[in-house]
């Protein structure tokens, strides 16, 4: 099972600040937010309109305010500083709570299920603080280095929200998830197909992709079509969701 980031979408990214695109990719961002500053910087008209959104702020702003920052000494010198911790982040090594006190652990990965998992707004597929709580468990994990699998579903539509008319009858509108202008990407079999997932896997069943959210060295997301998000960083947590 592999991912892999569609960096021909980027070549306007100057290669000088190129690791922005991997940073859009991996929700480290969502929970350091000198990390999110360099997004700001960059376009901040922009960095609003995509609702805090890297991979399609990225994909929207045009060469010309990348060209900017990458002649911009101070934006330059942010960027080194995030990058590097960002890279000493995503090191595997020992340097973990969870490797450091389990040095020795006989290999075991923890299964987390749940319904929504509330990582960011630009994933809107969490209803309220119960989706909160998931997705810091699973931030958690990834900063302890726990080795986990975070599995859920990534609703097409994502969560409805509920508005009020004036003539006091209640209306529903629905949120619904660009997953190509998204921190997440689909999960790949070996073959280089999108993964497919059978459930039930004793008998004829739906047959649904995946797709994992980018999260830390390890965490993908996976949709029943599996989707990726790398969304949690760190070797070993990872983030699957099902839609």
């Amino acid at each position: 099972m592999k991912t892999e980031i569609p960096y021909d979408r980027f070549a306007h990214v100057p290669e000088r600040i190129f690791g922005l695109v991997d940073l859009a990719y991996n929700l480290w961002w969502s929970w350091h937010s000198s990390a999110s500053v360099l997004f700001k910087m960059l376009n901040r008209a922009e960095w609003k309109m995509s609702r805090h959104n890297p991979v399609r702020m990225l994909l929207d702003t045009p060469p010309r305010f990348f060209e900017r920052a990458a002649a911009n000494p101070e934006y330059l010198r942010r960027y080194d500083i995030i990058m590097h911790r960002f890279h000493e982040y995503m090191t595997p090594g020992g340097t973990s709570w969870f490797a450091q006190h389990y040095p020795g652990r006989t290999p075991l990965t923890i299964a987390y299920l749940s319904s929504e998992f509330g990582l960011h707004h630009s994933l809107p597929f969490y209803a309220g603080g119960l989706g909160i709580l998931a997705g810091d468990h699973v931030k958690a994990s990834s900063d302890l280095g726990v080795p986990t699998v975070a599995v859920g579903f990534m609703y097409a539509e994502g969560y409805l929200h509920q508005h009020i008319e004036a003539d006091g009858w209640q209306k529903n509108v629905a949120e619904i998830l660009d997953r190509d202008a998204a921190p997440v990407l689909r999960v790949l079999g070996d073959d280089g197909k999108q993964l497919v997932v059978q459930v039930p896997p004793d008998r004829p069943a739906d047959l649904r992709r995946g797709l994992e959210g980018p999260g830390g060295t390890g965490p993908p997301s996976i949709s029943l079509t599996p989707i990726s998000m790398r969304t949690i960083p760190r070797t070993g947590t990872s983030l699957i969701a099902f839609t």
